[in-house]
């Protein structure tokens, strides 16, 4: 019986842990942003406005 209790403490503590990990990332993410790299493999030229600018 015993172990049944140590057993869902430790699925209830790592639950709330696992919790506490995702706010923090989350956190972090907001404050400090995240980096992404990217490979643009081709730009073309579409259309332009009056005021010259490109999309």
């Amino acid at each position: 019986m015993i172990i049944v209790f140590i057993i869902s403490a430790i699925l209830i503590v790592g639950s709330i842990a696992y919790i506490a990990s995702l706010f923090k990332r989350d956190d972090e993410i907001r404050s400090h942003g995240r980096d992404i790299r990217a490979l643009v493999e081709d730009v073309r030229y579409i259309s332009s406005n009056d005021g010259g600018s490109v999309t």
